[in-house]
């Protein structure tokens, strides 16, 4: 019976482990990340690729350039100047989202609306020109279309929350100005497969850049990260819906489209009817990249802020030109964007409470570009029930065959063992196994069967001391207590001795009492005899009028039962 309540136990622990992993209720999923924020300091930071270079708008160049947001022409300035230094490929990890003209802009302007062209054609397009070289925008998006491999970013809003503002025809512009980033490099594994069932992120609006902007650069992406519930960012989605009047267009990420720039490739999607099965970036030598089925990629965090080589915007728009900055950009994938606190682009990551937004975008683009993924296939769910089923059924055999005592540190050993191989997966084939369903369902196994075991425990002392109680000494019902074993079923052959009193003449000298006196006085003595008989560990048998009848040796046994016996004698 114990055998089998202790299986019962272990089997309804894995059992509803299982329920609730294949359920992946969002409460879970903090302590998943906290397990995985674990495996990532312990493996260490590691080194970058040589091929990304953050500009960052940092606390320096705020102290130099003023306050966020910077001229337009500042920004042109920085384009030329990395174009100068032979950057390969220029990412905006900014958004442009309103226009931007100078005071001298608009005086002119207002000066253009006072002057009649009939007045003097010749004062007219002088004036056409000036209006032309002070529009901060103007001068951006020449920069913007000299530098050919230039990128910017946009943000994808996937709720209507705090959007009430934005009218349909407001989105409709907006989408207009991404429309020519849009992605249709679709291998379908059935060509009738509906791309609208499946199920990827959809965004509810876009924020764009300007349009003179966004239709300058030679290709977008959205820089929009998939948070968790803590804000953190574990991964990036590599494919968006938006549906536009009922027609759906998919967007890549800002990363994706600068590897398409930097190693002059193409995009693939390659998609069944579960949903994304691998993204490939194709080039001389193709790039697969694994995914899960909503197409979100894992980020492989290299370290804390300043993993990758980073260089002031103030430094860099210094006039003189700098070899050592030259080298740094040269052919390299230079990023742009905030580093600055009071920039707010901040998101916590496994080795760093506060890492800037542009870094995770360098993070992701040094992971393709190192082939440093993290994987979790479609079949992760399948080898992680397995997993907590084999573990359910081995705990379930070990704890129910070991002592109490050693229940903790068998809890320890495997609780230690388990996460050893989560991390050994993690750190050398790139694979997350969970980590808090086999801490749950080893706690609980182990919980289940002590408390049952208890529970039988204290049943069982119960019943010793009721059935026992009367007829054995306090001392021998403690061991029968402690060790039940003493107690065995059928009985056993055994060398005791048995001890029998009888008061002489009581047959003639109760006839001489009354009924009362009679009682009180075999009370007296049965009870002055017992307390004898218990002080020497007998086992009371029963009372037979004035006799008693007692033994010794059982249930516990006495080497020195018969010296027992007659010291009760006497």
């Amino acid at each position: 019976t114990k055998k089998y309540s202790s299986l019962f136990c272990g089997l309804v622990v894995t059992a509803l482990c299982l329920v609730i992993y294949n359920h992946s209720p969002s409460s879970m999923e903090p302590l998943e990340n906290l397990f995985q924020n674990i495996h990532f300091k312990l493996r260490g930071p590691l080194s970058p690729n040589s091929d990304v270079v953050i500009t960052e708008i940092d606390e320096k160049s705020l102290d130099t350039l003023g306050r966020w947001p910077w001229p337009r022409k500042t920004m042109a300035k920085l384009v030329k100047k990395l174009h100068e230094y032979e950057a390969e490929v220029i990412g905006f990890d900014i958004i442009f989202s309103s226009p931007q003209n100078s005071s001298d802009h608009n005086a002119l302007r207002k000066l253009q609306n006072m002057i009649s062209p009939t007045q003097s054609l010749e004062a007219v397009e002088y004036l056409d020109q000036l209006l032309r070289e002070t529009n901060d925008d103007v001068q951006f998006s020449q920069a913007l279309s000299k530098a050919s491999k230039s990128v910017l970013g946009y943000f994808f809003h996937f709720s209507s929350d705090g959007l009430d503002h934005l009218t349909p025809t407001q989105r409709k512009l907006y989408f207009e100005d991404i429309k020519s980033s849009r992605f249709n490099g679709f291998l379908r594994s059935d060509e009738n497969l509906q791309l609208s069932s499946l199920n990827f992120p959809t965004a509810f609006a876009v924020e764009s850049n300007i349009s003179s902007i966004s239709r300058t650069a030679s290709r977008s992406g959205y820089l929009s990260f998939d948070l968790e519930s803590d804000g953190s960012v574990k991964k990036l989605p590599l494919i968006v819906r938006y549906v536009d009047r009922g027609k759906d267009h998919y967007f890549p990420p800002f990363s994706l489209r600068i590897l398409e720039q930097y190693l002059q490739g193409s995009l693939l999607f390659r998609v069944n009817e579960l949903g994304m099965e691998e993204v490939i970036l194709d080039n001389d030598n193709p790039i697969v990249i694994p995914t899960n089925s909503k197409g979100a990629m894992e980020g492989n965090y290299l370290g804390p802020r300043g993993t990758f080589p980073g260089i002031s915007i103030s430094d860099l728009l210094e006039n003189d030109l700098n070899n050592e900055i030259k080298e740094k950009v040269r052919n390299k994938i230079v990023l742009i964007g905030a580093t600055a606190t009071a920039l707010e682009d901040l998101k916590p990551t496994p080795f760093d409470p506060a890492l800037p937004g542009v870094e995770i975008h360098a993070t992701i683009i040094d992971n393709i570009l190192s082939h440093r993924f993290l994987t979790q296939p479609s079949w992760t769910p399948v080898v992680d029930s397995i997993y907590l089923l084999l573990i359910g059924l081995v705990l379930t055999f070990v704890y129910s065959r070991i002592q109490p005592l050693m229940s903790l540190l068998i809890w320890l050993i495997f609780a230690c063992t388990s996460f050893y191989l989560s991390h050994w997966l993690f750190s050398n084939q790139g694979f997350w196994l969970t980590d808090v369903y086999p801490l749950m369902e080893n706690t609980g196994i182990a919980a289940l069967i002590l408390l049952g075991r208890f529970v039988k425990e204290e049943k069982q002392k119960l019943f010793i001391k009721k059935v026992f109680g009367q007829y054995l000494s306090p001392r021998v019902v403690k061991e029968l207590i402690n060790d039940p074993s003493k107690l065995k079923l059928g009985g056993e052959q055994k060398k005791l001795t048995a001890l029998f009193t009888d008061l002489e003449g009581f047959t003639t000298f109760s006839e001489q009492l009354s009924a009362t006196d009679l009682v009180t006085l075999l009370n007296t003595y049965l009870s002055e005899m017992t307390d004898i008989l218990l002080q020497y560990e007998g086992t009371l048998d029963r009372y037979d009028g004035d006799a008693i009848k007692a033994f010794f040796g059982a249930p516990v046994y006495f080497d020195d039962h018969a010296k027992r016996a007659c010291w009760v004698c006497i």
